[in-house]
């Protein structure tokens, strides 16, 4: 099990992982958790035998767009 921290609000990262899902076909992560981290959220990394078919830049690649889209969405940042 490897859990991942993002620092973002959850509501931007769901938004941005379902407009990859809408755009690309794939989906990400099943579910965004807050973590201890204030303004972070996190993630459990699931790894299926679909997922090995991907190269390790195409994964790169996929989560480098789910923080852009998280980053750029009209979804306000929490700032604490």
């Amino acid at each position: 099990m490897l859990h991942v921290f993002v620092r973002s609000a959850a509501d931007r990262l769901e938004q941005a992982a379902v407009d990859i899902a809408q755009e690309q076909k794939i989906w990400l992560v099943n579910n965004w958790t807050p973590s201890q981290i204030p303004a972070y959220q996190k993630f459990e990394l699931t790894v299926g035998d679909a997922s090995l078919e991907f190269s390790a830049e195409e994964v790169t690649d996929l989560f480098k767009t789910l923080l852009k889209k998280a980053a750029h969405t009209s979804i306000p940042l929490i700032q604490l």
